[in-house]
């Protein structure tokens, strides 16, 4: 999918972006050539290419974005800062039609069950080759019915040996803009019409989010000190001792990650 998209995106600077196409291509090669060579943060990456600076919207990732949709960039970020570096295609047995169906078999094993809708608006696939996809597939999904909701969903079949994905289970505390939370156009599945709003903010915020047994039971933010920090839930209900003993835990398991001495949990 990497070339249309990134065929699109390449479009768009004639438009906005100040450059165009054959310059943005320059570019691009460019900051290839640099990245392979180190890491870069995009600081770095903006003062060896100072014509980045007429970029609009390179803080939202417009610099780079093209290299990313040809896969040829990933965030290096072992000491805490984002950098960005250089990745190397390799070949895969698999043709372009064959791609595009174990594609579609991983969303569904990731994020089902989910309705074909779901698929198309996660993965931007032109119809024509996600209903392709989707017939090539069809021996290794399985349609399922969610209560309450309506529309055809569909599960990788492997995953029907637990209805639930191990992701789903227990109590985890999601980062902001967590794939889970945007993987789906029907938010019924995670969420309320009204508890989706508190979530999906203005200006393409999305909150940090609690799972709980499958579903998004509030938002939380860190405060975070020199040696210890806070995480603030806002629950959309009264939660379970079961939840806020969850929470409790995995406020514990986030303090370790980060180095803190301890992460206190304060429950709205």
């Amino acid at each position: 999918m990497g070339a249309g998209l990134h065929r699109s995106f390449g479009e768009g600077f004639a438009v906005y972006g100040g450059f165009s196409i054959e310059e943005w291509g320059e570019v691009e090669s460019a900051m290839l050539a640099l990245l392979e060579t180190a890491p870069l943060t995009r600081k770095e990456l903006h003062a060896k290419l100072p014509e980045l600076s007429k970029l609009q919207w390179a803080g939202w990732g417009q610099d780079v974005k093209g290299l990313a949709f040809r896969g040829r960039l990933v965030f290096a970020n072992n000491d805490g800062a984002t950098r960005f570096r250089a990745t190397r295609l390799e070949e895969h047995e698999l043709n372009r039609d064959g791609a595009s169906a174990e594609f579609l078999v991983r969303y569904f094993g990731a994020f089902g069950p989910a309705t074909f809708q779901d698929f198309l608006y996660w993965s931007q696939m032109p119809m024509a080759q996600a209903k392709a996809a989707m017939k090539a597939a069809s021996g290794r999904l399985i349609e399922v019915e969610v209560a309450g909701l309506a529309g055809k969903r569909y599960v990788a079949s492997p995953s029907l040996k637990d209805a639930r994905a191990p992701s789903l289970r227990g109590v985890r505390l999601l980062p902001k803009f967590d794939p889970l939370t945007l993987a789906h156009r029907d938010k019924g599945l995670l969420f309320s019409s009204d508890t989706a709003k508190k979530v999906f903010r203005p200006a393409g915020q999305i909150e940090a989010t609690v799972l709980a047994g499958g579903e998004i039971v509030g938002t939380w933010r860190l405060k975070r000190g020199s040696k210890s920090g806070e995480i603030a839930v806002d629950p959309f209900a009264q939660l379970s001792p079961k939840v806020r003993s969850g929470i409790e835990k995995e406020a514990a398991r986030m303090a370790k990650s980060l180095g803190l001495e301890r992460i206190d949990a304060r429950i709205g």
